[in-house]
């Protein structure tokens, strides 16, 4: 019976494994300011798939998500800002981190092998909230995942953000669930 319950946390904690090529990179002087780079296997610049994890969460990601990526030539960027997100305040702190975070990966594009203008945003929940500006302000974003997207909360007040706003002719392809 113990067995049975080792190969079960085993195989759980095998589609969890950290596979990152980089983890805990700094990308700004504050503490929260980190991301973890998961290279694409290629010779030429990769594509990048920025990823930002939902209230709570973590820049952790699934090997089944990070080895699909990076076999098929895409490199992952999951960066990491305020861990929780509850007010306008933190909303706008967390804007300005993802535009400090999108600059260093351009910086230092060429120590990463990434193509930046070839740029995938994605987000859960307050992921979504974080990413949505640069995925909507970098001409060089092909397109928008975001999962859990734009929470209630969000929607709140429009006098500051209104998500409908934001989208424009100009916009990248989005899929939202």
């Amino acid at each position: 019976m113990q067995v049975n319950y080792l190969l079960l946390l085993l195989l759980f904690i095998g589609s969890y494994a950290f596979a990152q090529d980089f983890s805990g990179v700094s990308y700004g002087p504050e503490e929260r300011q980190f991301l973890d780079i998961y290279l694409g296997q290629s010779a030429t610049p990769t594509p990048v798939y920025f990823d930002a994890h939902g209230n709570g969460g973590n820049t952790a990601l699934p090997s089944s998500i990070t080895n699909q990526l990076t076999s098929q030539g895409v490199s992952i960027v999951a960066w990491e800002s305020l861990t929780s997100i509850n007010t306008p305040g933190e909303v706008l702190t967390g804007w300005d981190d993802a535009d400090l975070m999108l600059a260093w990966v351009k910086e230092n594009a060429a120590t990463y092998n990434f193509d930046t203008t070839c740029l995938f945003i994605g987000g859960s929940s307050r992921g979504s909230i974080l990413s949505w500006k640069i995925g909507h302000r970098d001409p060089n974003v092909r397109g928008l995942y975001m999962y859990n997207a734009l929470p209630d909360g969000i929607w709140v007040d429009s006098s500051w953000w209104y998500a409908p706003n934001e989208v424009t002719v100009t916009s990248p392809p989005l899929y939202i669930v």
